[in-house]
C-alpha cells in the first residue's frame, strides 16, 4: 500500500480491487486523497482478477499492478480472462540501471514467469522485451534496434549444457530470418554481454557483445537470481510481465518499495505507448 500511496501522491487515480475495511484503513493511515482512490470489493482472489479484468475491458483502467494475490493467481487469471491484445506468451522483464556496468540500463528476462522455456517460448520471450524496449528507446527519427544476449555460463555450445544448445539455435533463427527486428548472439556469459573487455578476453565480437542491451536468462531459476544478485536494495528497477493484453506491474515480494513504485509508471508508460499505436494504426 506505501507504493500506492506514493503514486497517488503524484496525483495519479488509483483503482484498487480487495477487501474494501482493509484497503480503506490503511488509505486513510497514510493519509492517500480519498477523491484520487477507488476501491472495488472483491471476496477472493479469483473475484478479485475478474474485476481487475473487467476494469479494464470498460476502459476505466489500461493497467494492472500485482498487489498481495501469488502470480499464478493473477497471471493465470488475467490469462483465462483473453483480454484484446495478448501474444503468444507471456513473459516477465525487469528493466534496470546498473552502476557497475557503466550506467547502464538493461532488460533482464525471464524472471519471474516461464519455469523452463522451450525454444518456442524463448522466441517469444526476445520477442516481448525487443518490443518492450522498443517502447522505451524509440525516438521520433527511428526505432531502435536492441541487442540481445543468450545468457550461459560459457561462450561455446556445449551439447551437455542445454543453454548453450538453446543459444545457438535461437541466433541461426535469427541468422535465417526467424527473428527479426533485433540483433542476437549467444551463447555468452554475463560479463562478456555487458563488459567489453571481457568480451575481448573471450574472443567474442560483434555488435552484441559487451554492449548488450537485453539479458535473456536460460530459464527461470537464473534469471530470478541474477535479478536479485544485481537489484540488490540500491538498484533503481522496474519489473513488468508483457505478453497477457494489458501491461501488468510485477516486482518482486522483496522488492523495495521504489522498486514496485517505478514497476507501477512503466506498466503506465507502456499502456500510453500501446494507445498512441493504437490511435497510430486507425
Amino acid at each position: 500500500m506505501t507504493a500506492v500511496a506514493q503514486v497517488v501522491a503524484t496525483g495519479a487515480h488509483v483503482d484498487v480491487v480487495g477487501d474494501v475495511t482493509l484497503v480503506s484503513g490503511l488509505a486513510s493511515k497514510m493519509s492517500v486523497d480519498p477523491d484520487l482512490l477507488r476501491v472495488h470489493p472483491a471476496s477472493d482472489a479469483a473475484a478479485a482478477v475478474e474485476r481487475a479484468a473487467r476494469l479494464v475491458r470498460e476502459g476505466d483502467a489500461a493497467f494492472v499492478v500485482k498487489g498481495s494475490l501469488s502470480t499464478a493467481e493473477l497471471l493465470g487469471g488475467l490469462l483465462r480472462e483473453r483480454l484484446p491484445g495478448r501474444s503468444s506468451c507471456a513473459s516477465h522483464a525487469y528493466v534496470m540501471h546498473l552502476e557497475a556496468f557503466g550506467e547502464r540500463t538493461v532488460i533482464l528476462t525471464d524472471a519471474g514467469v516461464n519455469i523452463a522455456p522451450t525454444l518456442e517460448t524463448k522466441v517469444a520471450i526476445v520477442d516481448n522485451a525487443a518490443a518492450l524496449f522498443r517502447s522505451l528507446a524509440r525516438t521520433e527519427q527511428r526505432v531502435a534496434v536492441p541487442r540481445v544476449a543468450l545468457l550461459s555460463a560459457v561462450e561455446k555450445v556445449n551439447p551437455k549444457l542445454a543453454s548453450t544448445i538453446d543459444a545457438a539455435a535461437l541466433r541461426v533463427m535469427w541468422e535465417r530470418g526467424q527473428i527479426n527486428d533485433v540483433l542476437i548472439d549467444g551463447p555468452m556469459p554475463l560479463d562478456a554481454a555487458l563488459v567489453p573487455h571481457s568480451a575481448a578476453e573471450k574472443g567474442l565480437e560483434g555488435a552484441v557483445a559487451g554492449q548488450a542491451d537485453i539479458l535473456v536468462a536460460p530459464d527461470l531459476d537464473a534469471g530470478n537470481l541474477l535479478a536479485k544478485a544485481l537489484i540488490g536494495q540500491r538498484t533503481p528497477a522496474m519489473g513488468v510481465v508483457l505478453g497477457v493484453g494489458v501491461p501488468v506491474a510485477l516486482p518482486s515480494r522483496g522488492d523495495t518499495v521504489d522498486t514496485r513504485t517505478l514497476s507501477f509508471f512503466l506498466a503506465a508508460h507502456l499502456a500510453e505507448t500501446n494507445q498512441l499505436e493504437l490511435e497510430r494504426t486507425w
